[in-house]
């Protein structure tokens, strides 16, 4: 609170926040009360929101539309424990795009699309051993709190090299050609 010249108190005014931002963290909010459920009027006065109720209602309903959330009884929400592609990552709903491989240093890789604006990026676990330059298509999914959307690539479509110098090892039954 701050003191005018007379001493008497008045109230900061906090701006309302903007939709976007506000779907971002009430993500994050239900993302750390995965199991209790919340009505846009108890979600406004434990996060101290400035936004009206109705505006919480409405991003609310949003959410609820692309699974972030689920709806349960008298308008109350809690997340979606099925929505998510590993146990690690909780998710918007996935689309699936077509696009060329541009590999990194550290052996993740960025899906190039026409189809979508931004590269999609892939951790090296979920790459499914495509190399650069191959066709593949991927599953998107945006991550509350991230500001890239991050994918697992769920089909080779083209391979960019049809022949490939290297070593072959032997782990047990599994042969692989590491590249030189």
């Amino acid at each position: 609170m701050k003191h005018n010249k007379q001493g008497s108190r008045r109230r900061v005014q906090k701006s309302s926040l903007s939709r976007k931002d506000l779907i971002k963290t009430l993500s994050k909010f239900f993302a750390e009360n995965k199991r209790k459920y919340y009505n846009a009027r108890s979600i406004t006065s434990k996060l101290d929101l400035k936004n009206s109720k109705d505006s919480v209602q409405n991003a609310l309903e949003y959410m609820c539309q692309d699974n972030w959330i689920v709806a349960g009884s008298d308008n109350k929400f809690t997340w979606n424990n099925n929505n998510s592609m590993d146990r690690s990552h909780k998710v918007h709903p996935k689309k699936s795009f077509t696009g060329k491989v541009d590999m990194t240093r550290t052996g993740a890789g960025y899906i190039v699309s026409d189809d979508y604006d931004e590269d999609i990026f892939v951790h090296p676990k979920n790459l499914k051993g495509a190399m650069n330059n191959d066709i593949v298509r991927v599953e998107m999914s945006m991550i509350p709190g991230k500001r890239k959307p991050e994918g697992k690539i769920t089909e080779i479509v083209t391979r960019a090299l049809s022949q490939v110098l290297g070593t072959i090892r032997n782990s047990g039954n599994v042969w692989t050609v590491y590249p030189a």
